[in-house]
């Protein structure tokens, strides 16, 4: 069998399998075989057990050292006043790993001494709690694969740096993973690809803490790599460590040479690189990862059922007795619409019929008006009808009837009007007197309302005039207190001119960084960034002012997400009092 090793990745958005052969040369590896798995294997700093199980079962069962992004781990760098490593490492475990909640119950810890000079000595913290790693054992001891160790990313390309105080930035999947080395390892960092400009703010806040920072060490695409060089080309020598030879189209070279380097590390003893057991899993750890694997199927189960039900018609439908009222009337409707056309072009035919028997044509219209009116009553009534049920054949019959009649009630008609031109008027003179009366008396009648209604609203239009007139003169004092109440645009506040300090009282790596590069993005380019010298409570972040001002509270809770608490004692972290408001981050 070939001397090969295999490493196995997993990360947020993927997981990398390679196997690696040595090389002619002590320590050089080349990759042999490679796999990809895309995945979701991470929710923020959990794994998720069910794809993790999953993920196992697609493993060839053989040794592995397991490599995981820096943010599971803690790496840290302290200084103690102590020169002996006896006395240093006896100090780090009996008080500053108690302070940080660390424990060998809890926690898997490596401790190294990384140099001692002049009575002091410089530690690495690196740590990685056990629950957090559950679903990992009881995954590997279910598929029989053995993991003989579990490194950060970071430590794991340590390597490639030179012994100068430097940063590195790795490309992997969506994500960039950058840390800050010398001798160990510190301020790890991770943002995705598409959030360069928090990356870049980190490195240049760590840039301005550690001025002996020398170089940038890149693992990443060409386009990365330009927009780096865009954006820090002037604060730090960028140099790229990719050839973009791409040997296999299956592989980016930044990739191969990440996993390459990884290994050559791995294989040189004098880097410390922190390497912690997995473990064997326990009962209860399997109990717990088998709940919480059902949990997740269930929530599965009801999300797939919930959209199946949306999207596809249910199987039972409801029994035809049970069919609301309203939707049978409905259906009843659409299905009676068309008949009634039929019937309301009936009587059109008996219209027809009329023309042929009437010879005047005054007379024949009508008569063709009497027959609209009764086709409208017909058509009334069918609409009705579409409503009663078993009742419509009996009214559909009536109104046939009725159309059926209106031939005698015309014949009617045409004989009492064909008898009026008998009868002629002896003489018209009496009429038209009447005429020329009443037109005169009509005259006279609109000539005297008009010069009443002209009256008339001539008198409003004075009494409207009258009232516009009065309010003018009352509108007069009002108008000063309107212009007293103008001082709210004095009080304004100008982004650019503040000047604001926001410092870390917390644990967390590069915090107040992102804060800055939140204040960046929201116009307030006047932000620093540092560590906190006092002592704050957990669990509140404060702004120190002289005054407060509860305005640029606001404009400041805006910006960065933050709920600010107003406190006093600026001069802890301001004393020179350079900053209009200092953010401690102790939450």
């Amino acid at each position: 069998m070939l001397n090969t090793e295999k490493l196995l990745y997993i990360l947020p958005d993927l997981t990398y399998l390679a196997e690696l052969l040595p090389g002619k040369k002590e320590h050089t590896y080349t990759i042999q075989s490679f796999k990809q798995i895309n995945g979701n294997f991470l929710d923020d700093n959990e794994f998720i057990s069910a794809n993790i199980q999953k993920l196992f079962t697609k493993i060839d069962k053989e040794e592995y050292h397991l490599i995981l992004p820096d943010f599971l781990f803690t790496n840290t760098i302290v200084n103690v006043d102590d020169e002996s490593k006896a006395g240093t490492l006896a100090h780090v475990r009996g008080k500053l790993l108690p302070a940080s909640n660390l424990s060998d119950e809890t926690h898997e810890i490596e401790l190294t001494v990384l140099n001692s000079f002049k009575g002091k000595s410089r530690v690495q913290i690196s740590a990685i709690e056990k629950e957090l790693l559950a679903p990992v054992r009881v995954a590997a001891d279910k598929s029989k694969i053995v993991i003989k160790a579990v490194s950060p990313l970071s430590w794991a390309i340590k390597s490639i740096v030179s012994l100068e105080p430097s940063i590195t930035v790795l490309q992997i999947g969506s994500n960039l993973y950058s840390s800050q080395h010398y001798i160990g390892i510190d301020q790890t960092n991770n943002f995705p690809v598409d959030e360069l400009s928090s990356i870049v703010e980190t490195i240049k806040t760590l840039k301005g803490a550690e001025p002996s920072i020398q170089t940038i060490y890149l693992a990443s695409s060409s386009l990365i790599e330009e927009k780096f060089k865009e954006e820090l080309g002037g604060t730090l020598p960028i140099q790229q460590l990719a050839t973009y030879k791409e040997e296999d189209s299956k592989m980016p070279s930044y990739v191969k040479y990440i996993i390459e380097s990884c290994m050559r590390t791995l294989s040189i003893p004098d880097y410390p690189v922190p390497k912690f057991k997995l473990g064997k899993a326990s009962k209860e750890e399997e109990a717990i990862v088998d709940s919480a694997q059902k949990t997740e199927k269930d929530d599965r189960v009801t999300t797939e059922k919930e959209l199946n039900s949306k999207n596809t018609a249910p199987t039972d439908l409801p029994e035809p007795s049970k069919v609301p009222e309203l939707m049978v009337s409905a259906k009843i409707e659409d299905a009676v619409m068309p008949k009634t056309d039929v019937t309301i072009e009936e009587p059109s035919k008996e219209v027809v019929d009329v023309k042929e028997i009437t010879d005047d044509e005054k007379e024949k219209s009508e008569v063709k008006v009497e027959a609209k009116e009764e086709i409208a009553k017909d058509k009334d009534a069918i609409n009705l009808a579409q409503f009663a049920g078993k009742k419509d054949d009996n009214k559909d019959k009536e109104a046939k009837s009725e159309t059926v009649e209106t031939k005698p009630v015309t014949e009617s008609v045409t004989e009492t009007k064909s008898s009026k031109k008998v009868i002629k008027n002896s003489s018209g003179v009496n009429n038209m007197l009447k005429m020329v009366f009443i037109t005169l008396a009509v005259f006279f009648i609109t000539i005297a309302i008009g010069v009443g209604v002209g009256l008339g609203l001539l008198k409003m239009s004075d009494k409207n005039s009258n009232e516009e007139v009065t309010p003018v003169v009352i509108t007069d004092p009002e108008a000063t207190p309107e212009v007293a109440a103008t001082p709210e645009p004095v009080v304004e506040i100008n982004k650019a001119e503040l000047s604001l300090l926001v410092v870390n009282a917390t644990s967390k790596a590069g915090y107040a960084g992102k804060i800055k590069a939140l204040l960046i993005d929201a116009e307030i380019p006047g932000a620093t960034a540092g560590n906190a010298e006092g002592k704050y409570d957990e669990g509140t972040n404060y702004i120190l002012m002289t005054e407060e001002n509860p305005q640029l509270v606001t404009l400041l809770e805006e910006a960065t997400g933050l709920d600010l608490t107003y406190a006093s004692g600026v001069e802890i972290e301001d004393p020179d009092k350079d900053y209009d408001a200092v953010i401690v981050l102790s939450k």
